[in-house]
């Protein structure tokens, strides 16, 4: 007598499994319309799961329920769902995530099951939670060109226009076509909110390639040197100066005051000095122009060797 209560569990656990499985195969798809798309998608490339498997699948979903495992519950639909699309798998996702405060999986899945719910107690119950978990969650309308590829946070969400559910917080969105064009924009969503974005997806620019980072590089390199030179001769001219008034004048370098004749020198020795470090910064920056220009104006073959020995082959080019 003891073993019947289990007996029992078992045999009404599969039948409730059972009907909960009839009712999820004869379940009608939700039609496709041309509004944006709103809520969640089914996994690319899903396989429907075997009758077997779709049994058990659900067998466990109602053990977990039973037990007050609602989490465990709602995955075992939503692996129904993704092979299937099924509405009566998409009103258990969506009820179960709100019943484990999965907001944004909650109205993803609720908005399916009311759009596809063929009984009025079920749709009822659904949009009642669908606007208590709205209102927890930010709404997002992106719109873009045809043919723009929408993505939030990283996350594909398909082509625009969409709508998406969004934790509140910033996210990023971003909308691409092929061709490299491509917008992004950054929002922040509020509960119970609904934010429209605009994207107009533009052409990316090219990165430089490695002959532009060569020429700016040595163009640089050319304009620095050039300056330095600048820079150095005015220095020497200085310096000249100085060494000149010190011996010019009554008051300028002669015996007496051999202190100035010293500083003179000294001056004099430094605009020299200074002037050979400008001839020098001149006539390397002139060479790095020159370079330059001959790199910008001449064409260049690419050279490739090879060399072949036993049972190797190797290949350089520069």
């Amino acid at each position: 007598m003891s073993s019947f209560p289990a007996a029992r569990w078992a045999v009404v656990g599969m039948v409730v499994a059972s009907v909960l499985a009839t009712s999820i195969v004869h379940a009608e798809p939700p039609k496709a319309g041309a509004e944006p798309k709103a809520g969640a998608e089914p996994k690319a490339g899903a396989e429907p799961p075997s009758e077997r498997a779709r049994a058990r699948l659900v067998f466990q979903a109602n053990e977990a329920m039973r037990d007050g495992r609602f989490a465990e519950a709602r995955d075992a639909f939503l692996a129904i769902w993704e092979a299937t699309s099924e509405p009566q798998a998409a009103c258990n996702v969506g009820r179960l995530s709100y019943r484990v405060g999965d907001m944004v999986r909650a109205v993803e899945f609720l908005v399916l099951c009311v759009s596809s719910a063929s009984d009025p107690e079920q749709e009822a119950g659904a949009r009642l939670e669908l606007a208590q978990a709205r209102r927890k969650v930010g709404e997002v309308r992106v719109r873009a060109p045809t043919g723009t590829e929408v993505s939030i946070d990283g996350r594909p969400r398909g082509q625009a226009p969409i709508v998406a559910y969004l934790e509140p917080g910033p996210h990023t969105v971003r909308g691409s076509r092929a061709g490299g064009q491509s917008a992004e924009a950054t929002i922040h969503a509020s509960a119970g909110e609904t934010r429209v974005v605009e994207l107009q997806p533009v052409p990316i620019p090219p990165s430089p390639s490695a002959d532009e980072r060569i020429l700016v590089g040595a163009a640089a390199v050319s304009a620095a040197l050039l300056g330095a030179g600048v820079v150095l001769t005015i220095a020497a001219v200085q310096e000249q100066r100085v060494g000149t008034e010190d011996t010019a004048g009554l008051n300028g370098c002669f015996a007496p005051n051999l202190s100035r004749c010293e500083d003179a020198a000294d001056a004099y020795e430094r605009a020299a000095k200074l002037r050979t470090w400008a001839m020098i910064a001149f006539v390397a920056g002139g060479g790095a122009a020159a370079g330059t220009l001959t790199y910008a104006i001449f064409p260049r073959s690419r050279v490739t060797v090879t060399a072949v020995g036993p049972g190797v082959l190797l290949r350089g080019a520069w």
